[in-house]
This record gives C-alpha cells, sequence and structure tokens, in this order.
C-alpha cells in the first residue's frame, strides 16, 4: 500500500511541476516539486527506495521535457541512492535539518540535469543560476509542506509521513 500511495506522491509532484511550474515560477526558477517526495522516501526507506523513486520521477519529469531523456533518471536515481546510503546518519526529526537536506539535495538535482543538458556547449551562466534558484525554491517549499504537514500531526494526530521503515 505504502509504494501505491508514494507513486501516486510522485506522479502529482511530476504533473503539478509540468502543468504548473511556469505559473509558479520566480524569477524563472521552478520548484522541482516530486524531489521533496523523492527526499522523504529516500531517508525514511532505504538505497532502493531513494533509487527508484528517484528514477520513477526523473522518468516523468523527462516524459516532460523530451530535451536530452534521461538527465532527470540518471540524477534523480544518484540522489535517492545517495540519500538512502546517508540515511542512517541524518537526524530527521528537526525541521531545520531536513531543510538542510532538501536544499543540497535539490541543488544537486537541479545543476546535475544542467550540467547533463549542456555538455553540447557551453550554455552561460543563466541556466546555471537559474538551477540555484530552483534549488532554493524547492527547498523553501519542501519545508513549507514539511511544517504544515508536521503541523497537521500534532493537531489531528496523524502519523506516518515521518514513521518510515528504519
Amino acid at each position: 500500500m505504502r509504494w501505491i500511495v508514494e507513486a501516486l506522491w510522485l506522479a502529482a509532484g511530476a504533473i503539478a511541476y509540468a502543468t504548473l511550474g511556469q505559473e509558479i515560477a520566480l524569477l524563472g526558477a521552478v520548484p522541482i516539486l516530486p524531489l521533496i517526495t523523492i527526499v522523504r522516501i529516500a531517508i525514511t526507506s532505504d538505497e532502493l527506495a531513494g533509487n527508484l523513486s528517484g528514477f520513477g520521477a526523473g522518468f516523468l519529469l523527462d516524459l516532460f521535457s523530451l530535451e536530452w531523456f534521461g538527465a532527470s533518471m540518471l540524477v534523480g536515481s544518484a540522489v535517492g541512492y545517495t540519500l538512502g546510503v546517508a540515511r542512517k546518519h541524518l537526524v530527521i526529526g528537526n525541521l531545520a535539518t531536513r531543510g538542510i537536506i532538501l536544499l543540497v539535495s535539490a541543488e544537486v538535482f537541479a545543476l546535475g540535469v544542467v550540467l547533463i543538458k549542456s555538455a553540447r556547449g557551453a550554455p552561460g551562466p543563466e541556466p546555471f543560476i537559474t538551477a540555484l534558484g530552483s534549488g532554493i525554491y524547492t527547498a523553501l517549499v519542501g519545508i513549507a509542506w514539511w511544517f504544515c504537514v508536521d503541523l497537521a500531526r500534532g493537531i489531528f494526530g496523524w502519523r506516518g509521513l515521518w514513521d518510515g521503515a528504519r
């Protein structure tokens, strides 16, 4: 059941990113919404779950952007796997720590995709600046989302989002 819910979150994030991305963009930076779910899955499960979620979300993102098909899959898999391996050494109970983890992951993801897509030639500094902005924007959206979920858990007693199989 958990995998179905995770797949639905990834699909919803990818669809929202593809359809609403330009609507919620700030100065050209778009939050990478599926990455929030990739990070959560990877740090609450294991490296296989992180790798598969990164690959799945990257596949969906690549479907919506056919330029350099596979770039998001590769970088998403690497980010998910790395977080899955590192999860034993991370303290995820603190919202600030989760925000830092998400910020670093978002920057690696955004810059990794830009580096792969710029393999044909020097694209100039604009894509890299936009990628940095997207990483920061993703971290801010993720922190706000996780804060709301933590608040709802405290008020309504919801369980499950950070109670990963450890």
